[in-house]
């Protein structure tokens, strides 16, 4: 596990016998390490694996072997609280009402202990908003106390202060404050909180001030399509380094609210993100930027991707896993269930066949459960359940699309067809892309 971007290198069995050796007090010629272990130890040298010292110098934690009692889990993202401070009128969760309430403190220390034993190395807080939750420094400690990296704070940015970033630096972390911004002059409406613009808008600076990483996810609609220059651009001037634009999904308040006219159709959606992608180089792209999955650049090199297309069209991606995302990063909801993925989490059909961690142990529920059966559904097994996508030409590289997507369209199947994927290759969408890049950014290479 490299130390500084969490990411795990896998071993093959033979690796994995020789690198044991490996502990800092064992001597090369101390005759226990056969000939072939020894080449393989040096083929890990040269990876930059394991390093030669010349005296002896004991592992420290972060060094340490482990085995640990189920699957490999990367990352998990972990709602600590259904509870917001917020009012907003597209929350899927409904956390203005607390729908799903929070679990108890113990709980959630032993939701941290099961994350350690099963070797999770880095986790993001979100909820509702995370930061209402009394005893949240308490958690980050839990997490801490473990080894376990807090990457990321998903908030709203009304509760990021002095005192809490000083919390935070204390401990020696600077998580990145991922935080929502809807729009210049309509972030006020979205999020039901008169003055939430300007709370955002000086927790991003008092951020950038104290040295702490932000990004921002913003939810397309309506009444702030129109605004994505001027939100990009002021994001951008306040260390905002990276944004995800996403359709509102017409589900939870929004839903309940009847708020469907606001809501704007796929292909509206992909039109507008293809007006406004001719100003972001203009622009000299400002930040890293996330189109759902139409496009995504940073400004750190000459690419840029559709995200939508997970394979090439000439790949068989047959065994391939739906969504590689759930694979290996875990959802947890407020309730304390395992789940795919956050958007998942107001289907409360779905709900009620997950695990739930205050109830069952994580190593187990990773072993064998709904959630697992899930997770691993293959892209193989969703064209038995859709006679549309198997006799598609391009089902390599949509490879199922977006559950979250398809869920919304089907009412509530897990296999159902994801319609803007459809709308993505069948309906030409890919091809814009392609040829508006040629157009306005030639220096830009494809990625994938």
């Amino acid at each position: 596990m490299d130390k500084n971007t969490r990411a795990a290198t896998f071993l093959n069995g033979e690796q994995f016998v020789a690198v044991k050796f490996c502990t800092g007090t064992i001597r090369e010629d101390c005759g226990l390490i056969f000939p072939h272990q020894k080449t393989t130890i040096e083929a890990l040298v040269k990876e930059g694996i394991v390093e030669k010292i010349e005296s002896p110098r004991p592992l420290n934690r972060e060094q340490e072997y482990f085995e640990y009692p189920s699957r490999y889990v990367r990352s998990a993202h972990w709602s600590v609280t259904g509870k917001c401070n917020y009012k907003c009128k597209h929350c899927y969760m409904s956390a203005p009402h607390a729908k799903y309430g929070e679990i108890s403190h113990e709980d959630c220390l032993r939701i941290i202990d099961q994350l350690a034993q099963c070797g999770v190395q880095s986790i993001s807080l979100t909820g509702g908003e995370c930061l209402v939750r009394k005893d949240f420094l308490e958690i980050v400690d839990g997490l801490l106390s473990h080894g376990i990296n807090i990457y990321s704070i998903y908030s709203n940015g009304w509760l990021v202060n002095e005192k809490l970033l000083g919390e935070l630096a204390s401990r020696g972390i600077h998580p990145e404050f991922n935080m929502s911004f809807d729009g210049v002059g309509q972030h006020d409406w979205i999020r039901g909180i008169d003055g939430a613009e300007a709370a955002v808008i000086r927790a991003f600076k008092l951020c950038k001030e104290k040295g702490f990483p932000t990004s921002a996810e913003m939810c397309l609609h309506r009444k702030n399509a129109h605004t994505l220059r001027e939100s990009i651009n002021l994001l951008a001037s306040v260390g905002c380094r990276a944004l995800k634009i996403s359709p509102v999904m017409a589900t939870g308040e929004w839903e309940k609210n009847n708020f469907g006219e606001y809501t704007l159709s796929t292909k509206e959606t992909y039109d507008t993100y293809l007006d406004y992608l001719p100003h972001y180089y203009e622009d000299r792209k400002p930040l890293a930027l996330m189109l759902s999955g139409l496009f995504f650049s940073s400004p750190e090199k000459a690419l840029y991707a559709i995200p939508g297309q997970k394979c090439k069209i000439d790949t068989d991606a047959s065994n391939f896993c739906m969504c590689g995302h759930a694979r290996n990063n875990l959802y947890i909801t407020a309730e304390g269930r395992m789940a795919p993925c956050m958007p998942l989490s107001g289907n409360d059909v779905l709900l009620q066949k997950l695990p739930n961690l205050c109830d069952v142990n994580l190593a187990d529920a990773l072993d064998d459960s709904y959630y697992m059966d899930l997770v691993n559904a293959r892209l193989s097994e969703y064209l038995v359940h859709n006679k549309e996508c198997s006799e598609c030409e391009w089902k390599n590289a949509c490879c199922a699309g977006c559950r979250g997507f398809a869920m919304q369209e089907s009412d509530g199947d897990y296999f159902g067809i994801d319609r803007s994927a459809c709308l993505l290759f069948k309906g030409g969408y890919r091809d814009k892309v392609i040829e508006l890049m040629k157009r306005i950014a030639p220096q830009e290479q494809l990625h994938g």
